[in-house]
């Protein structure tokens, strides 16, 4: 019986001009036969069959297809390892991201079990909600698969998140010429949205920059499942006993039943606790303990030596939660604030992670009320240690921070063109998540 030795896999989107989006695949067989498959992203499409055409006919195909302007489809783990079209991360776990995360999560509380199942659901709803089904969850692998059947890898989402910092800057200068049409087909070909059959109106497509922040939660959401999921193959470790498991959950996560510090918490959130902010509404239900190993661990070989350590919240969204329990927050990527929102963005190569001891200002995050998008019905928020360092206090928004000879940035309310403040780290390194806290109206 005939087996696959090769498969290309190629994508063309024209969205904007021509109304093209079609994919184009090549598969070749140990017997020499060539069977090639084609249509719309989406359809089943046609295929017909070359018998004893070769290698050198699919290479044909392949030149003629991308002289066309189609793409190369990145696949993670597919067949053919030796394509350029393939690209294998460390290794993509045949387990379930849920009982990978179950059994290596510390707790001493089953109400940790169901937090962790809501989390994987919530991160796989997010993206196939926001990309209209044309970005599945296979919940055996943990990773999201694209319209064409392609797993969502690392460079396609390298590529995207450029890509996007490109279009954000285009629509900030108010260039909606040629060049956005085409950066948009580019992108489309990367990270699959439900546009319809009708030519793109990239006007209203990018109608603001909320789109383009909207896209971004989408890639950080893939960044996060991508993380999460590959890591080294539970088969592949069962055949080498004497191989250590590794640990992609390096953490402990505790049900706080102590009143007192429950107590405390409720207390200094509601400090500062405004009505102005759409998130006041929400009360504290419950309280988790979170210690990350890798987290700790490199913020008492740095934070803690600093000055100006403070308590401080961070909001984020649910569907983000399992990646920052696996390895913390992450520094935003790429650079651009025209993609973050963010009003003091660093340096490139210094992006800064955001925090604020206004509570309620910080749990808008969470509910999505600063970026616009699906809340979810539960609400969730960080408390960190954040070492400040010697500390900078801009007079307005700006973009080359952090200011040579400071640790961070304090932008006061009222001072630096901010109506709560908000506090910028620029290293991993300066912060140690320590609690995790649910919202929710009235605390019910």
């Amino acid at each position: 019986m005939s087996n696959i030795v090769r498969v290309e896999k190629r994508i063309m989107t024209d969205c904007v001009e021509e109304n093209h989006n079609k994919f184009w695949t090549g598969e070749l067989y140990s017997d020499g036969t060539v069977i090639t498959r084609w249509g719309r992203v989406g359809d089943t499409g046609q295929f017909k069959q070359f018998p004893g055409a070769g290698v050198s006919f699919l290479e044909k195909k392949l030149r003629e297809k991308e002289g066309k302007g189609y793409r190369v489809i990145e696949s993670v783990g597919a067949v053919g390892a030796t394509t350029k079209s393939t690209v294998t991360p460390k290794s993509v776990n045949d387990s379930n991201l849920r009982d990978v995360a179950l059994k290596q999560i510390k707790s001493n509380n089953p109400l940790v079990t169901k937090l962790i199942d809501f989390f994987v659901k919530e991160n796989a709803h997010q993206i196939m909600e926001s990309t209209g089904g044309k970005i599945t969850y296979n919940d055996t692998t943990g990773l999201f698969t694209t319209a064409t059947g392609d797993v969502v890898g690392q460079r396609t989402i390298d590529e995207a998140n450029v890509l996007l910092e490109e279009i954000a800057d285009m629509i900030v200068a108010g260039n909606y010429g040629i060049e956005l049409g085409r950066k948009t087909n580019e992108y489309l070909m990367k990270i699959t949205c439900d546009f319809g059959r009708k030519k793109l109106d990239v006007r209203e497509f990018w109608s603001d920059l909320s789109k383009v922040q909207s896209q971004k939660q989408i890639l950080d959401s893939l960044q996060a499942s991508l993380v999460s999921a590959t890591t080294t193959s539970i088969s592949q470790r069962a055949k080498t006993i004497s191989a250590p498991e590794e640990k992609v959950f390096d953490c402990q996560l505790h049900l706080i039943e102590d009143g007192k510090e429950i107590d405390r918490i409720r207390k200094f959130y509601n400090q500062t606790r405004q009505r102005i902010h759409a998130s006041s509404n929400l009360d504290v239900k419950t309280v988790y303990s979170v210690d990350i190993n890798t987290v700790r661990n490199s913020f008492e070989k740095d934070g803690a030596k600093m000055n100006n350590i403070f308590e401080l919240w961070h909001g984020t969204k649910c569907s983000a939660c399992l990646s920052i329990i696996r390895s913390g927050l992450r520094m935003p990527n790429p650079s651009s604030s025209n993609v973050t929102g963010r009003m003091f963005s660093g340096r490139p190569g210094k992006e800064g992670l955001y925090f604020s001891d206004q509570s309620t200002k910080s749990l808008n995050y969470a509910t999505n009320y600063w970026s616009g998008g699906r809340s979810s019905n539960r609400t969730f928020m960080f408390l960190a240690q954040v070492a400040m360092g010697n500390y900078f206090t801009p007079n307005g928004p700006r973009n080359d921070l952090p200011r040579p000879g400071y640790d961070s940035t304090f932008a006061k309310a009222n001072i630096s063109g901010v109506m709560n403040n908000e506090f910028i780290v620029y290293r991993g390194s300066q912060v140690n998540l320590t609690r995790l806290i649910e919202f929710t109206p009235n605390g019910k």
